[in-house]
């Protein structure tokens, strides 16, 4: 009896069909297909990297299809380089084939990016949002395998990157980008910013400390809270521009209080002072950081005519408490019995010579001070004897005195009488004081 045995044969290399080019990072296609020689089922296994392991089944093991049946598997791209997928058969009685290589070119594709964003404090900040009034932004864009980019709401004249400055927007605008090359176009990239408007503030609210003196200083506050949170400043329109007679007086016209935006909500003050009595009218806004303002506030106060009441103030002039002061020219003063500049009496510090004994040949001290005078001279009864003068000025404060320890004389050697004589100051009685030194009889020991 003979019995026939059907030997198995592997299943045949499988065939890989697909595309031979590839961009970076694709999912591609490809289709396989094998054939068993005895008509077996067979799969394949899949080797999308090339590093000779299998990745994946078709059909998942342990399923099998007929011989010659067609199945697609996808393999995703490495990101650069030359790309080996591998594939083998395998029948139902597990016998496999040889391995099928297939090689693809990696073509890269064009990436894209793009940014709006605007400088803040030296750093840049990205913007989502633009409201009214706010500072321009810029937008910036970059591509990597790319040859040239395209813009939507925005031209990137062809470049591939680039920024472009000064951007504002007027409604939600989304800037796109796509970028091309020899890999085809980018997934489009977008940046969108919303847009706020600016909401203007309310007029201020004015206040008035309750003076209404001319030459005075009048202080007022403003406030005004703005709706969108914007920091605020007033602008004061002294001489209102709007009408004709405006008094601006003293403070500069117009005037921002304060200078830089603080803010809202809180009172700032500002103030100015009037040379003429009378109704003095003035108006106020507000303005925002980004430069939206109120309407006007109109405000007015009458200053009232000043009643002189003068007194002597603490530089010695005539104040009239109505801004006007009468300098009093020095030695001059303003005196308080009759509110006028007149010279002061002299103070005397009397003339003293010590001792006033002394033996023949002996020195003597003087010493004496008298303020508020036109001059002094002190000199001795001796003919080319001592002799001392002084003329009073603003350097010396119209005083003249003796040195600090007093005036050393000449060697007496006889009696000797010195005398002060001291001009005053109109309308003042000049000043005269003797002292004599006497000289001790008989003989002094040596």
């Amino acid at each position: 009896v003979w019995t026939f045995v059907e030997l198995n044969v592997k299943p045949e290399p499988p065939s890989i069909d697909g595309q031979s080019v590839a961009n970076a990072g694709q999912s591609v296609p490809f289709e396989f297909s094998a054939h068993d020689p005895n008509d077996d089922k067979v799969r394949y296994g899949i080797d999308c990297d090339g590093n000779g392991s299998i990745d994946q089944w078709a059909p998942s093991y342990p399923k099998s299809v007929a011989s010659d049946t067609v199945l697609t598997r996808r393999c995703k791209a490495p990101e650069s380089g030359r790309w080996r997928v591998r594939a083998l058969a395998e029948d139902q009685h597990f016998a496999t084939s040889t391995w099928t290589t297939k090689t693809l070119s990696i073509r890269l594709v064009p990436t894209a990016t793009i940014t709006a964003r605007r400088k803040v404090g030296g750093e840049w900040q990205d913007v989502t949002v633009f409201k009214e009034g706010d500072a321009p932004f810029q937008l910036r864009w970059s591509s990597s395998n790319a040859t040239s980019c395209t813009g939507t709401n925005f031209s990137t004249g062809g470049a591939k990157s680039g920024s472009i400055s000064d951007q504002t927007v007027s409604k939600k605008t989304t800037f796109t980008v796509v970028c091309s090359g020899a890999g085809g176009d980018s997934e489009p990239r977008s940046v969108t910013v919303d847009f706020i408007k600016n909401n203007a503030p309310p007029p201020p609210t004015l206040t008035w400390n309750g003076k209404d003196d001319k030459d005075v200083w009048i202080g007022f506050t403003a406030s005004s809270t703005d709706p969108d949170g914007d920091r605020v400043r007033f602008y004061v329109d002294w001489n209102r521009t709007d009408i004709t007679g405006g008094d601006g007086g003293t403070s500069p016209d117009p005037q921002w209080v304060p200078e830089a935006y603080r803010p809202g909500g809180i009172a700032r003050a500002f103030s100015n002072k009037w040379s003429t009595a009378g109704k003095k009218l003035f108006r106020v806004r507000t303005e925002d950081a980004r430069g939206a303002l109120s309407g006007w506030t109109n405000y007015n106060v009458t200053i009232k005519a000043c009643t002189p009441n003068p007194y002597c103030d603490a530089d010695g002039n005539i104040n009239d408490r109505c801004g006007n002061v009468t300098v009093c020219t020095a030695p001059s003063r303003c005196d308080t019995a009759t509110l006028s500049c007149k010279n002061p009496s002299p103070t005397i510090k009397h003339l003293t010579v010590t001792p006033g004994l002394v033996y023949r040949g002996q020195k003597a001290i003087a010493e004496w001070e008298v303020k508020d005078i036109a001059s002094c001279r002190v000199k001795s009864s001796i003919r080319g004897g001592d002799n001392w003068p002084c003329t009073g000025s603003s350097a010396n404060n119209w005083t003249c005195k003796s040195p600090a320890g007093g005036q050393l004389t000449n060697e007496i050697k006889e009696r000797v009488t010195y005398r002060l004589h001291c001009e005053a100051l109109a309308p003042h009685p000049d000043i005269d004081e003797e002292v004599t030194v006497n000289i001790a009889p008989g003989y002094r020991e040596r």
